[in-house]
């Protein structure tokens, strides 16, 4: 059952991650090239070839050059290292790569900031209302980063330059991975740890030298995963910086984007290896944290820890929290509703964009009457329902198809500790690969596939992996080995020895796997932006149409998505109560 199961797991990653990026490598090597008569051979990108001759954009050149078809000796495909020179190449381009690397580094460094002080707090603390605290931080982390980024823009319009309006706007998104992390961290220490050092340590010391210590970790594998989100972002980069009249925010994600548009897959490859590679490192990075997490908590209680009293210090604490939510969260639906009753209609902020030509300011006569007149427009909007329901499905199969792979991924590695840690970088793997980057690789693999509407769960299955299994492998290296020798001995077979004993233990944790798959998919953009189904989703449609001026219907839209998703967690939390943890 093991090897089965290896093989299983592994067919889909190497189909859905390995093969992709793949596709991209061997793709970005393959240049289009003529030679002439003449013994010259020019490199670049054909635009046309007919009787009449060979148009083609040469390697570095901003202008098309027509070889006489009398002159053509030979037209095809080489392996050349043309679209790294031509991507990787000059100023402009090491611009890009600082510009990337400095956004992907702020933007971490502000949700360590953020998000160090309020995991100690929700995780080792006495602070109060916890559980519906470590609930809330989850919302602004499973919210499309590029919503927040619309309902503040004309707030931010105050920050300069736009590079600092993109680091407030992922590391307000994104701080909640970092406190999450620091949570699981301080709790993976056990109330037996944390009580005999507290033992040791005089009342005022504890908070720091007890909780801190242990959410370290955590905090660092959080922050390198916020460094590998925002390298792999293009919406908030191309939405903040366009808007300008000029692309003032130039990162790789964004590039690769530009010359898929412009039919120069090549070049798209060639950029998209870059962001790959830091992606990649940062992985690794996580990959070896939680490894020494693993191996220091084995066999230690699985208790919380006695919660450290904050005595006069609670009360700022509370404060802090509760207002670092609210500038994430209510101050984003506050300017949604206004926006949506009519605030700065006429002036869209997508007005100076890329495509100012295709943007007409509206008619004073459609300027909403009032906040629920506005809302009205936006649901009255055509397709709405549609892309509301899309997402939901797309979401729902990506996240189920994940956590089957989860499953498949820990029962493969159990017993087997080389297996394992090979497993688990598998199962990280679709996460380290830039969205943008397995978009682009999907339709190089894929084709026509990619246009059956609902083609893109099964993407989104292996995307959402890493979320599934982070659940699922938690909850099953808690079992004790001896049930199952004991189910062993009775003469249970593997398959029932897994669906009778092993699945009803570790179902907790495999619900838990497909809530977080399933938030985690509704937020979706870069990666399936380029298939039909994944185009008619809800957040990509968002995205799409403040491009063009749906500045009211859009905010009206994200209010109600951002609304929804909080509903869904409260009721979600009262029915689960302190059961609900995200990541046990």
């Amino acid at each position: 059952m093991g090897r089965a199961l290896t093989i299983f797991m592994l067919l889909p990653v190497t189909l859905l991650v390995l093969a992709p990026v793949g596709a991209m490598a061997f793709r970005s090597l393959r240049v289009e090239a003529v030679d002439t008569t003449g013994g010259e051979r020019i490199a670049g990108r054909i635009h046309g070839s007919d009787e009449a001759g060979v148009e083609i954009l040469p390697a570095g050149a901003r202008t098309t050059r027509l070889i006489p078809r009398a002159e053509v000796a030979w037209e095809g495909k080489i392996f050349s290292l043309r679209n790294y020179a031509t991507v990787l190449g000059g100023q402009a381009n090491l611009n890009m790569f600082l510009a990337t690397f400095t956004l992907a580094a702020a933007a971490a460094l502000l949700a360590l900031l953020l998000g160090l002080p309020v995991g100690i707090l929700l995780g080792a603390t006495n602070l109060p209302a916890r559980g519906t605290l470590e609930l809330l931080i989850v919302l602004p982390l499973v919210l499309p980063p590029i919503l927040l980024a619309i309902a503040t823009y004309h707030d931010l319009l105050a920050v300069r330059p736009e590079f600092l309006r993109a680091v407030l706007v992922f590391g307000l998104s994104l701080w909640p991975l970092v406190a999450l992390f620091c949570i699981r961290s301080v709790r993976s220490v056990g109330a037996q740890g944390l009580d005999a050092a507290r033992l040791q340590t005089a009342p005022r010391e504890a908070l720091f030298r007890i909780a801190l210590a242990p959410a370290l970790p955590g905090a660092a594998a959080g922050a390198l995963l916020v460094f590998s989100f925002v390298v792999a972002d293009f919406a908030v980069p191309d939405f903040l910086g366009v808007t300008t009249a000029k692309n003032t925010i130039s990162v790789y994600a964004n590039t690769v984007m530009t010359h898929w548009r412009q039919d120069d897959s090549g070049a798209a490859a060639a950029a998209g290896m870059v962001p790959t590679l830091l992606c990649l490192v940062a992985f690794a990075l996580v990959l070896r944290l939680e490894h020494k997490r693993e191996a220091a908590t084995l066999g230690q209680d699985s208790a919380d820890p006695h919660p450290l009293p904050l005595g006069r210090a609670r009360v700022p604490a509370q404060i802090f929290v509760w207002l670092l939510l609210a500038v994430c969260l209510v101050w984003p639906m506050v300017r949604h509703l206004e926006t949506t009753g009519g605030a700065h209609f006429g002036t869209p902020v997508a007005r100076q964009g890329a495509n100012p030509a295709g943007i007409d300011i509206p008619d004073e006569r459609q300027k909403p009457t009032s906040v629920l007149d506005g809302l009205r427009k936006s649901v009255a909007l055509d397709g709405v329902g549609l892309n509301a329901v899309t997402s939901l499905v797309l979401a729902g199969g990506g996240a189920l198809l994940a956590v089957l792979l989860a499953l498949a991924l820990t029962e493969a590695g159990r017993g087997r500790p080389r297996l394992d840690r090979f497993l688990l970088v598998v199962a990280f793997l679709p996460v380290a690969v830039p969205p943008m980057v397995l978009a682009v690789g999907w339709v190089l693999v894929f084709g026509r596939w990619m246009d059956l509407r609902f083609f893109p769960a099964f993407l989104l299955g292996a995307r959402l992996l890493p979320f599934a299994a982070l659940a699922v492998r938690s909850i099953r290296r808690r079992l004790d080995p001896a049930l199952l020798d004991a189910a062993a001995t009775a003469g249970l077979g593997p398959w029932r020895r897994f669906w009778r004993v092993t699945f009803p233990l570790i179902a907790p944790g495999a619900a838990l796997g497909f809530l977080l798959a399933f938030l985690f998919g509704l937020r979706e953009v870069d990666a399936i932006v380029f298939t039909r189904g994944g185009a008619e989703t809800l957040p990509v449609q968002m995205y799409n149409k403040i491009h063009y001026g749906y500045d009211v219907q859009v905010a009206g839209l994200a209010f109600l998505w951002t609304a929804g998703l909080a509903m869904f967690l409260l009721v979600l939390r009262l029915l689960a109560g302190r059961r609900l943890r995200w990541l046990p």
